[in-house]
């Protein structure tokens, strides 16, 4: 297993934005999607491995997956509050978490998430 020190070596994070959408609403009957607000967070971006990407729904195996490590608090849509789940900026692309892993115990947050608009 790698340590957290391992984790967060400098030679291995960098420096992403997380965007975190609020909740939607309806004003006077019609939906209003929901605003976001972005955060400059520090994290180690990975590819998964094989035995990884088998855990995860058949929809989502072919697309792009990237695995992240963060002290940062991550949300995912199944969190039942109503909200959307994180999306974080790398590289330029959107990815989507869609898949949470809480290592509170030791101040670490690992996902699987999933590029959007992967046909662009």
């Amino acid at each position: 297993m790698i340590s957290n020190k391992e984790v967060f070596d400098s030679d291995l994070c960098q420096r992403v934005t997380l965007k975190r959408y609020g909740s939607g609403s309806y004003v006077d009957g019609i939906y209003q999607p929901p605003t976001f607000t972005t955060k400059s967070i520090i994290a180690s971006i990975q590819q998964p491995s094989l035995y990884e990407i088998d855990f995860l729904q058949s929809g989502e195996k072919s697309k792009d997956v990237r695995k992240i490590y963060t002290k940062h608090e991550l949300r995912v849509s199944e969190t039942r509050d109503g909200y959307q789940s994180d999306v974080i900026v790398y590289s330029n692309r959107e990815y989507r978490i869609i898949q949470l892993k809480d290592f509170g115990d030791y101040d670490v947050w690992s996902a699987f998430m999933v590029r959007l608009y992967d046909d662009i």
